[in-house]
């Protein structure tokens, strides 16, 4: 069964919330889209039907990552939820919308985003778990919501066969440093063989995240198909046999191989700040794996990647080398312009920003980026003349 239990109390907290869960209660489970958010969704759902002895009642995505739209709640109440289950969806930004489903649900948001309300300020009937309240010492970014669930599972039931499904999202949110231990130990369990010198990204358990990818940027209406597919399958090749899923995704892997491509003499550059802006046009919303692959590949410069959908520009920011913290930058530029939001972590973060703002969001990550540029340089000197 699960591993020793530690005695912090978020920790119990969620122990309890989980066991406590009945064959009466109705229960959903609300996840971001991206690989770690899936395979964290369907781990979580694992563990409610081996707590419980009975699937999960409703599963959601929404397009929002930072609040619980309206339309969610209304499918919530509709579906008379007790239980709400939140995995990779920095959901703490919108402490009131989480107070009308408190109303009528009582509420796990699982999440390894920065923490944007105190616990204490989220109603009563709302737990939160994130790895800066349990461990500490691993960075947040690093401990991504699948290893999460898979861990926070394994505490109350046996979640053993999903360790693929952990390892998947660890790759997708490129997190699997600190658990190499688990990640070589998953691969041999399940004989996915790996080079010495080949990326994880490229292996069987690496495919699936971008699978996963390739169907979110397609059409988020895959999404249920996906989540099916992943809890349906008993490992990781059951999952990669799905016709349809290769068919997407080799649609729009080819779309994004030309884009990767384009990007040289496409992009904007600029030099002086190590910045690279291009926008991408397509009827698949191709900017984030773009600027995934983009940030790997040009990690001492900053990527932003954009595109136009629906009266609006959706943005993705990478800065692998931690120079700059994204999500800062991206809530700095937002502040102020209604509509715009958005955020994420240090070395990737993400926005929305409604196209009549576009040009003053624009201006202002310039006058950020200025600005911090010339506050580390002020920072260096300073550091010289105290040497």
């Amino acid at each position: 069964m699960g591993k020793k239990k530690s005695g912090n109390a978020v920790l119990t907290k969620v122990d309890h919330f989980l066991t406590s869960i009945t064959k009466k209660d109705r229960v959903a489970i609300l996840h971001d889209t991206d690989p770690d958010g899936m395979n964290s969704a369907a781990i979580m759902a694992k563990a409610v039907q081996r707590i419980r002895g009975r699937k999960i009642d409703l599963r959601l995505h929404q397009p929002e990552r930072n609040r619980i739209m309206a339309e969610t709640i209304a499918k919530l109440k509709k579906a008379r939820i007790t239980r709400l289950i939140t995995t990779d969806i920095a959901i703490d930004q919108d402490p009131k919308g989480l107070a009308k489903v408190a109303g009528f649900a009582h509420v796990l948001i699982v999440d390894h985003h920065k923490i944007y309300t105190s616990p204490d300020k989220l109603h009563k009937k709302v737990i939160m778990i994130k790895p800066q309240f349990f461990a500490p010492h691993i960075e947040s970014i690093r401990y991504c919501t699948a290893k999460m669930a898979y861990d926070l599972s394994s505490r109350v039931t046996d979640v053993s066969d999903c360790d693929w499904m952990a390892v998947a999202g660890m790759i997708g949110d490129i997190a699997t440093d600190p658990w190499m231990r688990f990640v070589r130990h998953t691969f041999k369990r399940h004989r996915v063989p790996v080079g010495k010198k080949q990326k994880l990204i490229d292996t069987t358990l690496g495919k699936i995240a971008i699978t996963i990818t390739d169907a979110a940027c397609y059409d988020l209406s895959t999404m249920p198909m996906v989540f099916d597919v992943l809890y349906r399958s008993k490992g990781p090749r059951d999952f990669l046999k799905h016709p349809k899923l290769k068919r997407i995704s080799d649609i729009v892997e080819k779309i994004i191989s030309q884009a990767i491509q384009d990007f040289p003499k496409k992009a904007d550059h600029y030099p002086a700040l190590d910045l690279s802006i291009y926008e991408v046009s397509s009827k698949y919303a191709i900017k984030s794996p773009i600027s995934t692959i983009l940030g790997l590949d040009n990690p001492d410069r900053i990527i932003i990647i954009w595109e136009k959908r629906d009266g609006e520009v959706h943005v993705s920011f990478r800065c692998n080398s931690r120079q700059y913290a994204m999500n800062e930058l991206v809530e700095q530029a937002c502040r102020g312009l209604n509509g715009c939001r958005g955020g994420g972590h240090i070395p990737a973060a993400g926005g929305i920003v409604p196209e009549k703002h576009w040009p003053t969001f624009k201006s202002r990550l310039f006058t950020i980026l200025h600005k911090w540029q010339k506050m580390q340089k002020i920072q260096k000197k300073q550091k010289r003349k105290q040497k």
